[in-house]
């Protein structure tokens, strides 16, 4: 159950897991000279618990491992977080699992042996997909925060306290402050 972990100053966190050595070694560092933070597992039990602890954004599994299997990981980590994006490799062409992997939502599947930089390709639509998605929540609560910004009545506390909270969770205000009644 061996873990290495990068500290490059990384675009996004990759997970890679196999329990093929040369496998973690190869891919691993080539992600790492990319400028990737790369952890890496050798089964899914080891995967499943960095996945927990370090959030990632990729994960890059073997299908056939012991322990627990690139499948059943897929599941779990989706389960967990479905915006985890998982790109499955195989050495095996049986079709029927592939089908099953492609069933559990993942981002991809990538036949072993694969060109690494068609894996950098892969990742880097991922990249690109990632900070669409940020830019675009950004911009959601942005423009709520402006919208609602002037429906907001009052000078009390309360008052802005909603307005702080409206302007960093993008969340609507629909409410001012109520009179006390005396």
């Amino acid at each position: 159950m061996a873990a290495t972990v990068s500290s490059n100053t990384a675009r996004m966190k990759i997970l890679v897991v196999d329990d093929d050595p040369s496998i973690l070694e190869i891919v691993g560092t080539f992600l790492q000279n990319e400028g990737f933070d790369v952890v890496t597992a050798t089964n899914g039990t080891a995967a499943l618990t960095l996945a927990r602890r370090i959030d990632p954004n990729v994960v890059i599994t073997d299908i056939r491992m012991p322990e627990k299997d690139g499948l059943t990981l897929t599941a779990e980590l989706k389960a967990y977080n479905p915006n985890i994006e998982v790109i499955v490799m195989t050495a095996f062409t049986d079709k029927e699992l592939i089908l099953q992997a492609l069933r559990l939502n993942l981002y991809d599947y990538l036949p072993k042996p694969f060109d690494l930089l068609e894996l950098r390709n892969r990742i880097t639509h991922l990249e690109e997909k990632h900070t669409i998605t940020i830019r675009e929540a950004k911009l959601r609560r942005d423009q709520v925060s402006h919208q609602f910004r002037n429906y907001i009545i009052g000078d009390s506390a309360r008052s802005a306290r909603t307005r702080r909270f409206c302007r960093h969770s993008g969340q609507p205000a629909s409410f001012g402050d109520q009179p006390s009644g005396g």
